[in-house]
C-alpha cells in the first residue's frame, strides 16, 4: 500500500504557512536542505537516524518548517549564540 499525498509544485518560494484548512505544507528534502543551508543527503541521514523531525511517506521524507524552526532554535540555545562546533566560536577565527 502506497501513500499518496499532492505536494505543493517544487519551489523555494512557496508558503509554508497554513492553508485555511489548518494544514501546514510539507516541504520536501531539496527545499528543507535549503532552508537549512545543508546538503539534502545530510538532512535525509539526520531524518533516517531520529536527529531531526521528519515524516517519511514510503521512500519519500518531508519536513515541516515549523518542526525546523523549533529545531534550529532548540541547537542554538543548547550550543550558544555563534557557536560553530563544540569548541569554537565564530569570533575565534580570525581574517
Amino acid at each position: 500500500m502506497s501513500t499518496n499525498i499532492k505536494m505543493p509544485p517544487e519551489s523555494s518560494h512557496h508558503s509554508t504557512a497554513p492553508t485555511n484548512n489548518g494544514f501546514e505544507p510539507l516541504l520536501d528534502s531539496v527545499q528543507a536542505a535549503e532552508l537549512l543551508q545543508i546538503h539534502p543527503n545530510t538532512l535525509k541521514r539526520m531524518a533516517r537516524k531520529g536527529e531531526i523531525a521528519a515524516i517519511q511517506i514510503g521512500k519519500l521524507w518531508r519536513y515541516r518548517a515549523s518542526e525546523l524552526d523549533l529545531w534550529l532554535r532548540s541547537k542554538k540555545a543548547a550550543t550558544g549564540i555563534g557557536k560553530i562546533g563544540p569548541n569554537k566560536s565564530v569570533d575565534s577565527f580570525s581574517r
